[in-house]
């Protein structure tokens, strides 16, 4: 199956593009089948992060709130587990 990048490229009027909006709301679901059938174009998933954020922090942002915690959780597993995406991460940051 063959996908263009800009499908994750393009923003809505907040300047947010549908990564953001799966890691703001911890779709850890819809993570996991979007890395599973993309991951190749979407190989430098930092320049997924939004508000000078990086993807890590972004997938963190609701792990405060106890219903979304396991979820959240789940998010950043699933972008440092993908073989693809541990190559462009830089977790130092």
């Amino acid at each position: 199956m063959s996908i263009n990048i800009l499908v994750f490229l393009k923003s809505d009027p907040e300047n947010k593009n549908i990564i953001h909006h799966i890691l703001m709301n911890a779709h850890a679901d819809i993570l996991e089948y979007v890395l599973d059938r993309f991951s190749v174009e979407l190989n430098d998933i930092s320049s997924f992060g939004y508000d000078q954020n990086p993807p890590l922090h972004v997938a963190l942002s609701l792990a405060g709130i106890s219903k979304y915690k396991d979820r959240c959780v789940r998010c950043v597993k699933l972008i440092l587990e993908n073989e693809i995406l541990k190559t462009t991460l830089d977790i130092n940051q």
